[in-house]
C-alpha cells in the first residue's frame, strides 16, 4: 500500500463516519479504531518511503562515485594502462565516437546482415561482442590494426585485421568507414602502402593506389583479417584498375567530413563523406593531395619544390569543408594552404595553389613557425574551427586564419618557457612574454678580464688573447682562419646581446663569425668594414656550452678584438626575433598569485627596456598596431616611445589625467582620448592603439574606445630608438617622470591594424593569463611537440611531449601528465588514447 493509497482510504473512513448518523457508540469506537490503524499505517509507509528515498539517494552517489572512477580510469590511466598491458607499440590512434556520425551512430543497431556481425566470436581476430562499439579505439600496429571496444572500460579487443606489408601512419574515421593510411614498405607489392577503405555498414572494402584502385570488395572484409591480403590483392586483381587513384603510394594523412550537399549512399542510408588524402615521400616527386569526392571522383593538388617535390603531411577539414594542407619538402620547410571550399578541378604542380590562403612555415609572415631558428619540423596538426594548431619540434604554435585579409592573419607560439599571446599580421616585435622570474640586468655575464690573458680560452696557433685585446692574425701560420672558444653555458630560448669591439683590422675579407656553442650556432656574420663597437642581438634555438668567435675566410685579415661581453636580452617572440636591449635591472614576477606569466615592473629613469633604430618602426603615414597589458602606473606615466625629437616625428603611448584617459602622440601631434579609459585602483587592463587608412582606434578590455584621425608619419629618421616603460621624447611637455611606474606584459608592435573582431579574440583568450593559478606554457622542460589532438566535444587541445600531455583551453593549460608521448593522441568527450 503506498502513501498515496493510505490517505485515500483514511479520507473516505472519515467521511464515512461523519454520515452514518445512525451509527451505535460501539460501532462509533469500532470504525475510530480502525481509522487510527489507517493513519498509523501511513505513517509507517511515510517513514519506509523515506527510507527508500535516501537509499536511492545513497545509491546515486555510489553510481557517481563509480561513474567517476571509470570515467578517470579510461580517460587518463585505462587507456595507456591497458595498451601497455598489450604490449602494443602504436604508429597511430584514434578514438571513434560514433555519437558525431551524422545518424549519431544510429546505423550500429542496422549491420546484422554483415559479414563481421555473424563471423564466430572469441577468436584471434574477433572479441566476444557482435555488434559495433559506440566509441571504438583504433590502434594501428606494424602490419595490422586493432578495434579495442571504448564502451568496455577493460578496452577489450573487438577486432584485428592482418595487413601484412602495410604500416598505417594514418587514421580516419565516419559514418562507419574508416580509413588507414600506409606509408612505404621496402620490397612490398601493391598491399605495401596505398590507402584502405573499409564501409562497416556496406560490409565492404576498397584499397586506393597510385594508378587507381580496385573496385568495391562485397563482403571482403574477411579476406584481409586472413592476413593474406597482399596476396590476394596480385592474384585478383588482374586488368585495369579503376577509381580513386591517388597522387602517390605513400598515404602520410588522411581524414573525411561530410558537405552540405553531399548525397545519400543507397546501401548504407548515410550521407557520403568527402576523403583528403595526403601523399609523398621526403624528397621524392609526385607529392600532393588526392580528393576523392563524395561523387567518387579525385582530384589532385600537386605540390612541386624543392628537390624534385613538395609531399603533404598533415592535413585535415575544420568548419564548413574548409581543407588545411601542408606541402614540405623535408617536413622543415614548405607552406601551409587553406582552401575555403573543396577545388573542383585538379590544381596543377605549385607551391602557392589557386584558391588558397598559403602561410609559409619558413620564412615570411604570419609563419606558422615563429623565431625562425634552426629547423623545426611539423609533427602533426589539428583544427578547431578557425584555428589551426601545429606540433612543431620546438614549440606549440596557433594559426588563426583570417579568411577575408591573409596579411591581418594571427599567430600565437607556447613553450615550456613562455607563451606569446597572439601575434597579429606582420609583426614587428613581441617582448614581455615570459615563464622565468629571473631579474633581467645589464651586468656582464663573461669575466671582465675575459681578454687579459689566455686562461679557459681555447685558440688556433694563430690567435692570441693577451694585455686586454685578442689578436687574430692568419698569416702568422699561413692559414685562411683563426678561431678562439671560451666556455659559458647558453641556455637554448634565452635571448642574448654580444657586444664586440674591433680596434684594428688588415685589409681583406671583412667579417668575423660568432658562434654560440662551438659553431653550432651562429649567432650573426658580423660585417667589419672598419674598427668600431658591434652589437648582436639573438635568441639561442638550443643550449649550448662556449661561445666562439672566428675570422673565417680564405685571405689574411687580421683582427683586434678589444671588447668581447655578453648580456642577457628580453628576447623578441616574433618571427623578427628583434630582441629588448635591458637597461639597468628589471624586475619579473607573477602577473597574479601563482601564474605562470611574468609581469615586468621596476621601471625607473635607469630601468627601461630598448631596442636600436631599425627602419621596420619607420611606419610613416602607413598603418601600425600597438597592443598589450598594463597594471597600476600613475599620471603621464608612459608605456611606449619611438621616434626622432629632433623632427618631432615619433610614437608615444602614456597615460593622461586622472588615469581615465589616454595620451598619444603620432608624429608631432598629441591626442587626449579615451573615456574611462581605467580606474586609479584598477587591475591589468588590455589596450589597443591601432590605425588603419589615418584613423586611430583605442580600445580597452576588447571594446572600442575612441576613433580619431591622426595621419601623421611615424618615423625614427635613422637615429633613435624604441624606448619600453621610458620616453625618448621631450614633447608634450608635462610634469610627469615619463616612466611607467606600474607592471607591463605582453608588448606587441605590428605594421597590421586588427579587426574589433580580433581585438576581442585576443582580450578574452588572454585576460585568462592574468588570473590567479593559471598556467599557460607546456609542461615539463621540452619544448619539442610530438604529437596533438583536439576534443571536438570539451574543445580541450591536447598537446604531447617527452614530459608528458599538456591539456589547453584556448591559451591556458588546465592539465597535465606525466608520461611521455611519443607517437600519437586521440581524444573524443574526454576519452584519451595515446602511445
Amino acid at each position: 500500500m503506498t502513501l498515496i493509497s493510505s490517505i485515500s482510504k483514511l479520507t473516505t473512513s472519515v467521511d464515512k463516519l461523519a454520515g452514518d448518523a445512525n451509527v451505535t457508540k460501539a460501532q462509533l469506537d469500532t470504525k475510530v479504531a480502525l481509522a487510527e490503524a489507517d493513519v498509523l499505517s501511513a505513517q509507517a509507509e511515510q517513514a519506509a518511503t523515506k527510507g527508500y528515498r535516501d537509499a536511492a539517494a545513497a545509491h546515486a552517489a555510489d553510481a557517481a562515485n563509480h561513474l567517476a572512477t571509470v570515467k578517470t580510469g579510461v580517460t587518463y590511466q585505462g587507456i595507456s594502462a591497458v595498451l601497455a598491458e598489450k604490449a602494443v607499440t602504436a604508429m597511430d590512434v584514434l578514438v571513434y565516437d560514433t555519437s558525431l556520425d551524422s545518424d549519431g551512430g544510429a546505423w550500429r543497431k542496422r549491420c546484422q546482415h554483415t559479414s563481421w556481425y555473424n563471423e564466430p566470436l572469441n577468436s584471434a581476430t574477433r572479441g566476444a561482442r557482435r555488434e559495433f562499439p559506440a566509441v571504438a579505439v583504433i590502434v594501428a600496429e606494424p602490419g595490422k590494426f586493432t578495434i579495442y571496444d571504448g564502451d568496455d572500460p577493460a578496452l577489450p579487443m573487438w577486432m584485428v585485421f592482418n595487413l601484412n606489408n602495410q604500416d598505417q601512419v594514418s587514421i580516419a574515421a565516419l559514418n562507419g568507414i574508416v580509413l588507414l593510411g600506409n606509408k612505404w614498405v621496402a620490397n612490398a607489392v601493391y598491399g605495401g602502402n596505398g590507402l584502405n577503405i573499409l564501409d562497416f555498414v556496406a560490409d565492404r572494402w576498397r584499397l586506393a593506389l597510385k594508378n587507381g584502385s580496385v573496385p568495391w570488395l562485397v563482403p571482403e572484409m574477411p579476406c584481409i583479417k586472413s592476413g593474406n591480403m597482399t596476396t590476394w590483392f596480385a592474384t585478383t586483381t588482374s586488368g585495369p584498375k579503376q577509381f580513386y587513384p591517388l597522387v602517390d603510394y605513400t598515404v602520410n594523412a588522411v581524414a573525411m567530413t561530410v558537405l552540405h550537399d553531399a548525397p545519400v549512399d543507397a546501401t548504407t542510408g548515410l550521407p557520403v563523406p568527402t576523403i583528403a588524402v595526403g601523399c609523398g615521400v621526403t624528397g621524392q616527386p609526385n607529392g600532393g593531395t588526392s580528393i576523392i569526392k563524395h561523387a567518387g571522383s579525385v582530384i589532385d593538388i600537386v605540390a612541386s619544390g624543392g628537390a624534385g617535390g613538395y609531399a603533404c603531411f598533415d592535413l585535415g577539414f575544420g568548419r564548413d569543408g574548409q581543407l588545411v594542407t601542408t606541402q614540405s619538402y623535408n617536413r622543415s620547410y614548405g607552406y601551409v594552404h587553406i582552401f575555403d571550399e573543396l577545388p573542383y578541378a585538379d590544381i596543377p604542380a605549385t607551391t602557392t595553389p589557386s584558391g588558397a590562403r598559403t602561410y609559409s612555415y619558413g620564412i615570411g609572415y604570419p609563419s606558422v613557425r615563429g623565431t625562425l631558428l634552426g629547423s623545426p619540423i611539423i609533427n602533426g596538426m589539428e583544427i578547431d574551427g578557425d584555428v589551426v594548431s601545429f606540433a612543431l619540434s620546438d614549440k606549440l604554435s596557433y594559426l588563426l586564419d583570417d579568411g577575408a585579409t591573409k596579411a591581418k592573419t594571427m599567430v600565437a607560439y607556447t613553450v615550456s618557457q613562455y607563451t606569446s599571446g597572439w601575434l597579429v599580421g606582420d609583426m614587428k616585435g613581441a617582448w614581455l612574454a615570459s615563464a622565468d622570474s629571473a631579474a633581467l640586468s645589464d651586468v656582464n655575464l663573461l669575466p671582465s678580464d675575459i681578454l687579459k690573458s689566455d686562461a679557459g680560452w681555447t685558440l688556433k696557433s694563430n690567435t692570441t688573447v693577451s694585455g686586454g685585446l685578442l689578436t687574430i692574425d692568419p698569416a702568422s701560420d699561413g692559414s685562411w682562419y683563426g678561431n678562439a672558444k671560451f666556455p659559458f653555458q647558453i641556455e637554448a630560448g634565452k635571448a642574448y646581446r654580444l657586444v664586440v669591439t674591433v680596434d684594428s683590422m688588415a685589409p681583406g675579407n671583412d667579417q668575423l663569425w660568432i658562434y654560440l656553442g662551438g659553431g653550432g650556432i651562429l649567432v650573426d656574420a658580423v660585417s667589419v668594414s672598419a674598427p668600431g663597437t658591434y652589437e648582436i642581438l639573438h635568441i639561442a634555438s638550443k643550449s649550448a656550452s662556449d661561445i666562439t668567435i672566428e675570422d673565417r675566410h680564405n685571405t689574411a685579415t687580421t683582427f683586434v678584438v678589444s671588447q668581447f661581453e655578453l648580456y642577457e636580452a628580453d628576447a623578441d617572440r616574433s618571427v623578427n626575433a628583434a630582441s629588448l636591449i635591458v637597461n639597468g635591472t628589471i624586475t619579473r614576477s607573477p602577473v597574479a598569485n601563482g601564474a605562470e606569466l611574468m609581469a615586468y615592473s621596476g621601471f625607473n629613469d635607469n630601468n627601461f627596456l630598448s631596442r636600436p633604430y631599425h627602419s621596420t618602426l619607420d611606419f610613416g603615414t602607413g598603418d601600425f598596431s600597438v597592443i598589450g597589458w598594463a597594471k597600476g602606473g600613475s599620471l603621464y606615466d608612459v608605456i611606449l616611445s619611438y621616434g626622432d625629437p629632433a623632427s618631432s616625428g615619433g610614437l608615444k603611448i602614456s597615460t593622461d589625467a586622472n588615469l581615465e584617459t589616454i595620451r598619444l602622440v603620432v608624429g608631432n601631434t598629441t591626442y587626449t582620448y579615451g573615456d574611462g579609459f581605467r580606474g586609479a585602483n584598477s587591475g591589468w587592463w588590455h589596450f589597443a592603439v591601432a590605425r588603419q587608412s589615418g584613423v586611430v582606434s583605442l580600445y580597452v578590455n576588447g571594446r572600442l574606445n575612441r576613433s580619431f584621425s591622426a595621419p601623421s608619419s611615424v618615423n625614427g629618421n635613422g637615429a633613435n630608438k624604441l624606448q619600453i616603460a621610458k620616453s625618448n621624447l621631450p614633447f608634450p611637455t608635462n610634469a610627469g617622470s615619463d616612466v611607467w611606474t606600474g607592471s607591463l606584459a605582453l608588448l606587441r608592435i605590428s605594421a597590421t591594424a586588427p579587426t574589433l573582431d580580433q581585438i576581442r579574440k585576443i582580450y578574452e583568450d588572454e585576460r585568462k593569463l592574468f588570473m590567479p593559478g593559471t598556467q599557460c606554457t607546456l609542461y615539463g622542460t621540452s619544448d619539442a611537440v610530438t604529437a596533438l589532438a583536439h576534443d571536438p566535444k570539451t574543445n580541450l587541445l591536447h598537446v604531447g611531449t617527452s614530459a608528458g600531455r599538456s591539456t589547453f583551453d584556448g591559451l591556458v593549460r588546465v592539465d597535465n601528465t606525466e608520461t611521455p608521448i611519443t607517437t600519437a593522441i586521440s581524444a573524443v568527450g574526454g576519452m584519451i588514447a595515446e602511445q
